[in-house]
């Protein structure tokens, strides 16, 4: 009999044991969706609904805003929970800031890093600071400057790219969570050499060029970066046929650098873009601010204590005092209505 109750008690501690670990499980389960739902909730206001190079292009057509569905973001919310699960640091990766526009006249106010890279590299941090008050382990965004693989195309000096990603560097000592990630930072390589290894990468030329055929959507996003680069190059005098070339040149170089990059992110990072993004399974696209002027093509202007980043051409200058300060010991220049 004291056999019996003494295994029934057992059998009876052990599926409370067993219950009790279930339980467990099952609201660590819940509270971790709860947590990644939240956090999609945060990247769902930062994220671009629309495509801010064509509307860059021309300010004054109505680009359309579409929001996602929720199921567009599975592959972000499968990505989150990874990094929720483990207790990690959520990874974001970028490829952006490139190099100040050489259009001088219409675009910028000169080839240096100025506040408008700052104010978006604050409007980032922010972002980031948002799924932190919520996600205790934290968030960091790495992002590949790319302006050493396409300067060449564009007559770009290398000294010019260089000066602008040490400045970018200074600029973020301040912002925790933002890493500047340059290719002499990848490899100790001169640039022509990096470009030289980039140009090993899958598609080759001819490869690219079939793809180019065939491929409507690449066809237009050559069609729209020539839009694009007729407005930055717009100070050279190229012809509309050697300003498509270009644009080919890039959009070739870019599917290479992407391969490239494949290898310095982890297979869970969360790859982000400075561009709008029809579909967010492989990339997303984020707001680097409220404009759709990325810094590097715009300048900062401040109007009754609001800020945007514009072109020049759109301000009128009259109206506006070069205000200058300092941010870690660089000096920063913008536009202060009168």
């Amino acid at each position: 009999m004291n056999n019996k109750i003494v295994l029934i008690t057992s059998i009876f501690v052990s599926l409370s044991i067993i219950s009790f670990y279930l339980y467990q499980q099952n609201y660590l389960k819940n509270n971790n969706k709860q947590l990644v739902d939240t956090i999609v909730t945060i990247f769902q206001k930062y994220v671009l609904t629309y495509d801010i190079d064509k509307q860059s292009i021309n300010p004054e057509e109505t680009v359309v805003s579409q929001a996602y569905p929720l199921d567009e973001y599975q592959t972000l919310s499968k990505k989150l929970m990874h990094y929720v699960e483990q207790k990690k640091p959520i990874i974001l990766t970028m490829v952006g800031f490139p190099y100040k526009s050489a259009n001088i006249k219409d675009k910028v106010i000169s080839s240096d890093a100025d506040a408008a890279e700052r104010y978006s590299l604050v409007f980032l941090q922010n972002f980031l600071n948002e799924v932190k008050t919520i996600y205790k382990n934290g968030i960091q965004l790495i992002i590949f400057t790319d302006g050493i693989v396409f300067c060449d195309i564009e007559k770009v000096s290398d000294d010019t790219v260089l000066s602008y990603e040490n400045a970018l560097k200074i600029l973020t000592q301040d912002l925790p969570d933002i890493k500047i990630c340059t290719m002499h930072d990848l490899y100790s390589l001169s640039p022509a050499e990096i470009r030289n290894n980039i140009a090993t990468m899958n598609p080759s030329w001819n490869t690219f060029q079939d793809m180019v055929k065939t491929d409507t959507k690449l066809q237009e996003d050559i069609a729209i970066l020539a839009q694009r680069l007729a407005f930055e190059l717009a100070l050279s005098s190229l012809t509309e046929k050697e300003i498509t070339d270009i644009a080919t040149q890039e959009t070739h170089r870019g599917m290479q650098y992407s391969n490239f990059l494949k290898k310095f992110r982890a297979e869970e990072t969360i790859t982000c873009s400075v561009h709008y993004q029809k579909h967010l399974d492989r990339k997303i696209g984020l707001k680097l601010s409220d404009s759709c002027i990325t810094p590097w093509h715009g300048v900062l202007v401040e109007t009754n204590g609001i800020f945007s980043i514009k072109h020049l051409e759109d301000v009128d200058q009259s109206q506006y005092k070069q205000m200058h300060y300092y941010c870690n010991g660089l000096p920063l220049t913008h536009l202060k209505h009168q």
